[in-house]
């Protein structure tokens, strides 16, 4: 005789629910929290890439997008205010290389998400997310770096900042707020001797090549002279 479980087929009816609910736990897991900005810095030989990346709710912090009121910030709106937020960042977050204040380098084109149309509407502004790059040139690759925001006051008391730092293969995560404000990153590169004294090294010789051309024009100028 064969044993059939009652709960047989209600296991079978529920397995649809049960797989839907556990894909919507994963997709609120990796959806964007609310309060919360990331920051993507790229380590390189010769530049450094800082990417800061907000939802529309926090950038309307920091400028007004919503120009004609419409409850819709569209990309032509957020292009007009792109300066003032590149502005913002300059004035706001601390960077050091190496010991050395520093800039944030030349700001890039804002990332204007592909799959979000050409506006945002109002019950979107807490989900979609643009991109706002700098590239920092460097002459070699950094041994160290500081980075440090000044813009809780503005985006909220209880806002975070998520940074990922990018070394060759490498990624760390950093966590921001308003009580950890900053950080000092050690990439653990250490430059040869070469790299280090090569300047010097350069400028040196090409003072020795100079001051002998000027013995030899001396030289040559004082044997004519006699001759003459």
């Amino acid at each position: 005789m064969l044993n059939v479980s009652p709960w047989a087929g209600y296991s079978l009816t529920l397995a649809p629910t049960i797989v839907g609910a556990l894909l919507m736990l994963v997709a609120s897991a990796l959806a964007h929290n609310p309060d919360t900005s990331y920051l993507r810095v790229t380590l390189g030989e010769k530049e450094v890439e800082l990417r800061f990346t907000l939802d529309i709710f926090s950038l309307q912090r920091i400028a007004v997008l919503d120009a004609d009121g419409n409850l819709e910030v569209s990309r032509r709106e957020l292009e007009a205010e792109a300066v003032t937020i590149f502005d913002y960042f300059r004035e706001h977050v601390l960077f050091e290389i190496d010991g050395k204040e520093a800039d944030l380098g030349d700001a890039s084109a804002i990332g204007w998400p592909d799959d979000i149309g050409d506006s945002v509407a109002l019950e979107r502004y807490h989900q979609d997310l643009v991109h706002f790059p700098f590239v920092k040139r460097v002459r070699d690759m950094p041994q160290d770096f500081y980075v440090g925001f000044d813009v809780f006051e503005a985006l909220s008391e209880r806002h975070k900042i998520i940074a990922t730092v990018i070394h060759g293969e490498a990624q760390d995560e950093i966590e921001f707020t308003m009580f950890e404000p900053d950080y000092l990153y050690d990439t653990g590169y250490r430059p040869t001797w070469w790299r280090r004294h090569r300047g010097r090294v350069v400028a040196g010789a090409a003072c020795g090549v100079i001051l002998v051309a000027i013995g030899v024009f001396i030289r040559v100028f004082s044997r004519l002279d006699s001759r003459a």
